[in-house]
This record gives C-alpha cells, sequence and structure tokens, in this order.
C-alpha cells in the first residue's frame, strides 16, 4: 500500500511541503502515539554530484523544524495521522536526519494549568472537558487550529483545580478515568486541492465511556503452517501481576486530613487466586468522590489478567487500515498454546504503521 507523508505547521495545519518517501515508525494509542521517521540526506548533492549541497540539506531540517512542524500519513485521501514533531538528534558522519514525534493527545500533559477552574455545581463532564481542551491548545496560542465539538455523556462532575497546580492532563484525567468517565481523541480529515494535501483539520472526539465503531476487519489466521488468512502473528499475554484484590488510595491532605480510600474484589480470590493488593497516589485529588472513582476504576480494570492482544496484519487483506476503537473480530485456529483456538471480538487500542520507503506493507494493532 502507497502511502504520502507531509510536512505541516504545527499552528494552523497548513501544508509545508509534500516529503520524499522516507522510513519510519507511527504510532496511534489512546493517551497518544509516536513517530519515529530517517530522512536520507547524503542524496543531496549539487548538480556535478561532487560535494553535498548544504544549502539543500539546511531546508529539509528547516521543512522539519521540532515544535514548528508536525507530519501527517495519508493513503489514498483518508488522514492516518499526525504527529508533532518533538526531537532531532544532532550528529555527524551518517548522512541520516532522525525525527521524533508525539500525537497531539499527549499534548495536554505538556501544559501547565494557567487558569483555575471551579466547578461547585455537578456539570456535564464532556463540557468541563472542551473547557480544558479548549485552553490546553490554545490558551496563548489562539492561532492553533482545532475544533471541540459540544457533546453530552449524561455524567456531571464537580471539580476544582488551581492555576499552575498540575497540568491539563491531570484535570482531564481525573475526570474521565472513572468507569463512567469517557475517552476522547484528535481526530484528522484533510483538505485536498489537485491531488496534494493542503491543510490538516483537527476536530476532537469524544465516546463515553469510550471511543468505539463497529468494523469489518477480520483478523484470521488458520493455524500452524498454513499460508491463508491475513494475520502473520498473533500473541496475548496471560498476566496475574495485572490481577487487583485489593487498592489503597491516598489523596490531597496530610496526617489526619489526608483522603484515603480502600476498596476490594474478592471473586478471583474465592477461585483460589493469591491476593494482589496496590497502593494509589493522587496527591493532586482534593475530592473524595474523584479519589473512590479513580479508585474503583483501578480495581475494576485489575480483575481483567490479560494483557493486549499483538496482531501483524497484512495491510493489502485487510478491508480498511484499523483505527482506535474499532471492534474486529479476532478468528483464530487451534495452535499450541492456544489448543481450543479463539473466536471473539476485540477493540483496538493501538495501531502501529511501519512505512518503508512510502510503502506500509503489513499494520500491528494491539486490541483487548
Amino acid at each position: 500500500m502507497n502511502v504520502r507523508l507531509w510536512a505541516v505547521n504545527a499552528l494552523t495545519g497548513a501544508v509545508v511541503s509534500e516529503l520524499p518517501a522516507m522510513s519510519g515508525s507511527f504510532t496511534s494509542r489512546f493517551g497518544g502515539g509516536t513517530c519515529d521517521l530517517t530522512v536520507p540526506l547524503g542524496n543531496l548533492k549539487r548538480r556535478d554530484s561532487s560535494e553535498v549541497d548544504w544549502p539543500a540539506v539546511a531546508r529539509v531540517i528547516d521543512v522539519l523544524s521540532t515544535g514548528r512542524r508536525t507530519v501527517v500519513l495519508t493513503a489514498g485521501t483518508n488522514v492516518l495521522g499526525e504527529w508533532l514533531l518533538m526531537e532531532r538528534p544532532e550528529v555527524i558522519g551518517e548522512g541520516l536526519l532522525a525525527v521524533q514525534g508525539m500525537e497531539w493527545d499527549g499534548y495536554p500533559a505538556l501544559r501547565s494549568l494557567h487558569a483555575s477552574y471551579e466547578y461547585k455545581t455537578a456539570t456535564e463532564q464532556l463540557a468541563i472537558a472542551k473547557t480544558l481542551l479548549l485552553d490546553a491548545f490554545q490558551g496563548w496560542q489562539e492561532a492553533f487550529q482545532i475544533t471541540v465539538p459540544t457533546s453530552s455523556s449524561g455524567v456531571k462532575r464537580t471539580g476544582k483545580w488551581r492555576t499552575r497546580e498540575g497540568y491539563y492532563s491531570d484535570a482531564l484525567d481525573e475526570i474521565s478515568q472513572p468507569e463512567d468517565g469517557f475517552d476522547w481523541r484528535v481526530g484528522h480529515t484533510g483538505s485536498w486541492s489537485g491531488g496534494s494535501l493542503t491543510k490538516v483539520n483537527r476536530t476532537v472526539r469524544f465516546g463515553s465511556p469510550e471511543i468505539k465503531q463497529s468494523s469489518s476487519i477480520v483478523v484470521r489466521h488458520d493455524g500452524p503452517g498454513t499460508r491463508s488468512g491475513n494475520c502473520l502473528s498473533f500473541e496475548q499475554t496471560i498476566d496475574s501481576r495485572n490481577y487487583l484484590h485489593s487498592v489503597y488510595a491516598w489523596g490531597a491532605g496530610d496526617g489526619a486530613k489526608q483522603l484515603f480510600y480502600e476498596k476490594a474484589d474478592d471473586t478471583l480470590a474465592t477461585q483460589g487466586h493469591v491476593k494482589i493488593t496496590k497502593n494509589l497516589s493522587y496527591p493532586n485529588i482534593i475530592r473524595q468522590a474523584a479519589l473512590a472513582a479513580l479508585a474503583s476504576a483501578e480495581l475494576k480494570a485489575g480483575q481483567n489478567l490479560r494483557n493486549p492482544a499483538k496482531a501483524v496484519l497484512v495491510a493489502d487483506k485487510l478491508p480498511a487500515l484499523p483505527k482506535l476503537g474499532d471492534l474486529i473480530t479476532a478468528q483464530i485456529a487451534p495452535t499450541w498454546t492456544i489448543p481450543a483456538g479463539y473466536n471473539g471480538t476485540m477493540r483496538v487500542g493501538e495501531v502501529r504503521l511501519p512505512v518503508t520507503a512510502g510503502m506500509l506493507d503489513t499494520v500491528e494493532v494491539g486490541a483487548i
């Protein structure tokens, strides 16, 4: 599958340049994925090919400036993702430019709270999230292009966060991570002209309690030694270290005034599983209800012993490329460590796109 890569203005979303076919790894996940790409520079020669064209090298480096540019990956007119360039090592003698980046979903963790927020009256949680996200992305940089829609989950919360005492990600985590919380993602569409991307448009998508959508993708492996199916490898680990019998959570405060909450679940213990406990620390949580909600969500997650499944799929054998939140079907024939096989539905939580010279041959997914 052919893919194209574009350098984009980080604030406005306007395309700066299409990049030559290069290689890299582009990962999307809830909470924010990363990218690593390598650009060859050794082929940038003067017309007589005797010397390096240093001005051309400088132009490439400028196009891929960290903090000012993003890279956008597309297949056809489908925008596969966008990553803000963050790190560029300066080394000698390699003739390669290595750049690393991050998805916008991780950006609120880089912005400290530049205002105070207090909701004494219970308020729709997605309305609170909209305010926090707009301030995280557009606070003191109004030129940043993003749309955060007005949405409703039916869940209301109170909250209080003070200026500079934490990050926007802290406030968002506090209201999104409870069992009745929500997912959010920065989604993308493209504006095109004459077959070229001219602008990437960013829109936040909410899902309560999670982002999910139906998908026609079937992960199929027909057993050892077979060549049919679209799945080159499949792995899922059962890890009893995930188990939590009880949680003990501490919030803000000191001594006798420090918030504390504890909760246990005996389900697996009554089946003979040895008990595992966990201490949790939320020093910025100042409300007992919020502390209880976060600890309860942690305990619930600790009843699932399975780590996300990892599958490598052949891109050209898929009806569409997988997206975060896709509910995909897995059909795995009996194999050595899965003697009964596996047939069920999984929700995609991570997608990795390994690109080589502008070609995408396989897709790696993480799902549970």
